[in-house]
C-alpha cells in the first residue's frame, strides 16, 4: 500500500510540475 500511494503521490508532483512548466 505504501508503494502505491508513493506512486500517487510522485504522479500529482509531475503534474504539477508539468502544470508549471506549460504555464
Amino acid at each position: 500500500m505504501a508503494k502505491r500511494v508513493l506512486i500517487v503521490d510522485d504522479a500529482a508532483f509531475m503534474r504539477m510540475l508539468l502544470k508549471d512548466i506549460i504555464t
